[in-house]
């Protein structure tokens, strides 16, 4: 009997001794789990930090390989200017991976500037899009950097615009279909603008600035001096304080005889003021509209988009605006759409 209960016992003991390891390893499985439950935020954030890396340095989405170079259009030196250029403020591939985008995001529509000729984004779609970017967060952190400006939620993130012909009458095509606007037009606060071509037309679509530059000041002809003079006063008038919601905008009659109407069209031959059109897509202007901690607006930065003549324009647009504790004007508010 004794060795028959021994030989049971033999038999239990190696039946522990069998399912032992499965408990080791059915402990170290649990141990692994918790600790990989433990730390899974912090792998997301890793993994998500990883991915947006890879989206910033991957090939074909790199930056300018040269940091831009500004240079000043109306005046001869740098400190004196207040409109300034630069080619390759966006590298190529930034300019097609922004195309994609707009693209990829249900594409254009008819705006309110200009209906089918000023087509925007799909703001329902675009918005988040442009919001979950990171290569358009890198050129909005571009952006900051060149103006000076950091951003922050009282402005708005990148517009971007599609603008095509409207025919080559009047005047042979050469005028600003949309008008002349400042761009603190109903939004005060605005102190420097960098607009970016990303498609270039074939012909036409120049940027004007009509009271700038050697040309605009037009030290020479008498009539022109006066004319220019008259322009400028009536700009002025139309420079809207507190009072009219700060409206800056003027339209003009395309079909009109008028000497102001030969001043645009100068203007949109490259004969009057400063315009710009960039060499090739990614080229920039970037021009202010408020001086002196950007509480005093430039006045004389009146500007518009010339029409069209051949191809297809596409822009894009960063307004900067002052932070909100130092505006002047606190009391005015508008909704904003910030990245």
């Amino acid at each position: 009997m004794a060795a028959k209960r021994k030989a049971v016992a033999s038999a239990v003991q190696a039946k522990q001794l069998e399912r032992a390891p499965h408990k080791v390893v059915g402990l170290r499985v649990w141990c692994s789990l918790t600790v990989l439950q433990a730390f899974a935020p912090l792998i997301i954030v890793l993994f998500a930090l990883l991915a947006i890396a890879y989206q910033q340095l991957r090939p074909g989405v790199s930056g300018p390989a040269t940091p831009p170079e500004w240079t000043p259009l109306d005046a001869t030196k740098a400190a004196n200017a207040s409109i300034f250029s630069a080619e390759d403020f966006l590298s190529a591939a930034e300019v097609a991976h922004v195309l994609r985008l707009v693209e990829s995001s249900d594409g254009w529509m008819p705006s309110a500037t200009g209906g089918k000729h000023y087509e925007v984004p799909r703001v329902d779609t675009f918005e988040p899009a442009v919001r979950a970017d990171p290569i358009l967060r890198r050129i909005e952190e571009r952006i900051a950097e060149h103006t000076g400006l950091p951003s922050h939620p009282h402005e708005d993130m990148v517009s971007l615009a599609r603008i095509t012909s409207e025919g080559s009458e009047p005047r042979g095509g050469h005028f600003p279909p949309f008008g002349l606007h400042h761009d603190t037009d109903t939004r005060p606060a605005r102190v420097w603008t960098i607009l970016v071509y990303l498609q270039l037309p074939l012909e036409g679509g120049f940027t004007i600035f009509p009271l700038r530059g050697a040309n605009g000041r037009h030290r020479g002809a008498r009539q022109k001096a006066e004319r220019h003079d008259e322009f400028k006063s009536g700009l002025m008038q139309h420079f809207g304080g507190v009072k009219s919601d700060y409206r800056r905008h003027v339209s003009f009659d395309r079909h009109a005889v008028h000497p102001f109407m030969d001043l645009l069209e100068e203007s949109c031959r490259g004969e009057y003021g400063v315009h710009f059109r960039p060499e090739r897509p990614g080229g920039a202007l970037m021009f202010e509209s408020a001086r002196r901690g950007g509480n005093v607006p430039n006045r004389l930065n009146w500007h518009g988009g010339c029409n069209v003549l051949d191809g297809t324009k596409v822009i894009l647009q960063k307004f900067k605006e002052l932070p909100f504790d130092v505006r002047r004007d606190k009391s005015w508010h508008v909704e904003y759409k910030p990245m």
